[in-house]
This record gives structure tokens, sequence and C-alpha cells, in this order.
């Protein structure tokens, strides 16, 4: 099944996308494991090929990725793979 945020991104709705993003990185408690899985969902979500315009946004959700370090690698490297 889709992620909604990914349904989202496809249905052309980038904005509630990152409105739904945006929750889950607010929700208290989140590990550092979650947030980096909301991190590296939403840049699968809005790297795309087809909609090169998106790409800025997945860029931005990876720098933040970046800023949690080294002990998000496996994420990081992951991320970097959807961008290539």
């Amino acid at each position: 099944m889709a992620q909604p945020r990914r349904v989202a991104v496809a249905a052309g709705n980038e904005q509630r996308a990152k409105a739904q993003i945006a929750q889950r990185l607010a929700t208290r408690g989140l590990t550092m494991r979650d947030r980096a899985f909301t991190y590296l969902t939403a840049i699968r979500a809005f790297a795309t090929w087809y909609y090169p315009d998106r790409l800025p946004i997945a860029e931005a959700y990876l720098r933040e990725l970046d800023a949690m370090g080294d002990s998000v690698a496996p994420w990081q490297f992951d991320a970097r793979s959807e961008l290539i």
C-alpha cells in the first residue's frame, strides 16, 4: 500500500504532504530512528524524475536528515540513493 505522503504528492497535493510530514516530525517523543525514517519517506515522496521541480523539497529534507549526524548514516545513504 502506498504511503499517505507519497499519495498526496502523486496527487499533486504537495502542501498537504508537507503538512503531514511536519506533523509527524512534531510528534512528542519521536525517536531518532522514526525521525530519520520520516525524513527518508519525505525524500522518497518528493524525489522523482517526472517532477524535477520537486527536487529542491527533497533536498531540503535531506539537509535536515544530514543535520541529525552520523547516527542516522544508514538513512542518509538510502536518501542519497533516491536522489541519484
